[in-house]
């Protein structure tokens, strides 16, 4: 049993004994598993984790539910500025809803009844996809502050150079009238 925990999820589903063994078997893998029985459960979890400072990086949704479905959530999480990696798990009827939510932006989905290894493998490939989409994104925010200070080096830059200029400006015109 693996206790080093590797990531944080939130797993959506109205199935009880689903929700149950998947949460046991994905914890048991080393994930921090916390559980909503509906999309409305769910997104009180993600914005009441994600006001702490801790939102949930990884979803994994099935999408027929009572109270909010999983379209209804994962409209919701796809919407927000900094979307976690949403998977989806569903039935063979559901392909052609999951095919438009990839692409709107959901990362995977795995077609129930799916292997435990299978699924495993996904969720982790979410996390790598994680990880990389937050490198960029850290990337993206140190070009930004080199690019600012690249400018306001450039700025100072100018006004050194503009007072050398007044500066020589200033004695060009002092020696011209002494001269006179």
């Amino acid at each position: 049993m693996n206790t080093k925990k590797v990531g944080r999820l939130l797993l959506v589903d109205d199935e009880e004994l689903n929700l149950e063994s998947l949460s046991a078997f994905l914890s048991s893998s080393g994930y921090e598993i916390v559980t909503a029985r509906n999309g409305r459960e769910a997104l009180d979890t993600f914005n009441a984790e994600a006001e702490q400072g801790e939102p949930f990086r990884i979803v994994l949704t099935d999408l027929r539910m009572p109270v909010m479905t999983g379209d209804q959530l994962i409209a919701q999480l796809l919407s927000r500025p900094d979307p976690p990696v949403i998977l989806i798990q569903s039935v063979v009827g559901d392909v052609d809803r999951v095919i438009q939510f990839i692409k709107q932006g959901v990362y995977d989905y795995v077609i129930k009844p799916y292997g435990l290894d299978e699924l495993l493998h996904r969720i982790r490939k979410a996390g790598e996809y994680d990880s990389l989409r937050e490198v960029k994104k850290n990337l993206e925010r140190e070009k930004e502050l080199r690019l600012q200070q690249q400018l306001h080096w450039n700025f100072r830059k100018e006004q050194l150079l503009k007072r050398s200029q007044d500066k020589v400006d200033s004695t060009i015109i002092h020696n011209i009238k002494t001269s006179f």
